[in-house]
């Protein structure tokens, strides 16, 4: 269920290939080929992404949103080594009191045996903190309420507007 944003992604990019076939001449079509599947391979791991974290939400968008956007800040957009290598969502320490699905710590991080993991490990965290996560009304709460448990160190401002930018790239917000 999963790959199905992927497969989807990629079965209107081959069929869009497939009509440039028969209209424009092979230089062309290998240019206009490079400007479709470029963008079609950077967001397509990012709308499963996307998917996992509404799943695990309930299919809750508003909710969504915001840990979606937290990821996307949190993860430099999916490129950061944390996440890279860790599977490491959210920019994570490895916990040292509370339940976790982290398998080890990676310079003080916590590495996940997958991005499920990841995910569910933050509503643990959610949940160890006492926060209800669905009563969250918007992102300038969601965020104000990181900082209050010391979730990041950057300022409120520069955090909100991080999560904000991330959560826009996928969700109306």
């Amino acid at each position: 269920m999963s790959n199905a944003p992927t497969g989807l992604i990629e079965t209107i990019a081959a069929i869009v290939l497939g009509i440039l076939t028969y209209v424009f001449t092979p230089k062309t079509r290998r240019k206009l080929k490079e400007k479709i599947l470029s963008p079609v391979k950077e967001l397509a791991p990012l709308a499963v992404i996307k998917m996992q974290i509404l799943t695990a939400l309930g299919g809750n968008p508003s909710i969504a949103a915001m840990v979606f956007g937290q990821f996307m800040h949190e993860t430099a957009n999916g490129t950061s080594r944390i996440f890279q290598n860790n599977n490491n969502m959210f920019g994570m320490k490895h916990p040292k009191s509370r339940e976790t699905l982290s398998v080890d710590s990676v310079q003080g991080y916590a590495a996940f045996g997958s991005h499920s993991d990841s995910i569910e490990d933050l509503l643990m965290w959610f949940e160890n903190q006492h926060i209800p996560i669905h009563k969250i009304g918007n992102i300038e709460a969601y965020v104000q309420l990181l900082k209050s448990k010391g979730y990041f160190e950057d300022t409120y401002e520069n955090y909100l507007n991080g999560v904000k930018a991330g959560a826009q790239k996928f969700f109306e917000v």
